[in-house]
């Protein structure tokens, strides 16, 4: 993830919430199941 971001951060122009984040329903391990967001590359 370290790799793929570092590769896409610096070709993004902008990045914005594109809706509301969904978060998974989990006893376990918490986190998104959707983030849906908007971007435009350079």
């Amino acid at each position: 993830m370290r790799s793929l971001f570092s590769a896409l951060i610096p070709r993004l122009n902008s990045i914005e919430l594109a809706g509301e984040p969904e978060l998974a329903a989990t006893v376990f391990v918490g986190g998104l199941k959707h983030l849906p967001i908007r971007y435009s590359i350079r």
